[in-house]
């Protein structure tokens, strides 16, 4: 044996294996347990899916779901009377410039009013300030 080389023994396969994050099953050597993931995915409401695929920018799902769930259903009820028009206003901005549909709930925007979004002046190309954005472009 070399004076560098280290036996394998069975305590310390486990160890180091333990030490990458893989627990090793019961009394057999080199077989692994699952992995469990660390959230599950959520189980959303026929009446959250609904409202979600009417919305306007997509991303943070489950952070939605979340507020949505601790949403009183008075409270559901009139952010789902109002996204269609919230959606058109916000078509208006930029994307980058929407907000995440998660920040809307977060923030209650199904109270606010949504023709003071729609009467915010929008500057059109040539427009000192202009900035273009992808819908400027022929593609």
């Amino acid at each position: 044996m070399q004076a560098d080389a280290r036996p394998e023994t069975e305590t310390e396969t486990e160890t180091e294996t333990e030490n990458r994050g893989i627990s090793m099953a019961g009394d057999q050597p080199g077989v692994q347990k699952k992995r469990t993931p660390k959230c599950k995915k959520a189980d959303y409401t026929p009446a959250f899916e609904e409202w979600w695929e009417r919305t306007w920018r997509r991303g943070h799902k489950s952070a939605a779901f979340a507020t949505w769930e601790k949403m009183e259903p008075e409270e559901q009820l009139g952010a789902e009377e109002v996204v269609d028009s919230w959606a058109k206003a916000f078509e208006l901005r930029d994307a980058s410039k929407r907000p995440h549909v998660s920040t809307w709930l977060n923030n209650r925007g199904w109270e606010d009013v949504v023709d003071a979004e729609l009467a915010k002046p929008r500057l059109k190309p040539g427009d000192k300030g202009y900035i273009p954005t992808g819908d400027d472009y022929a593609y």
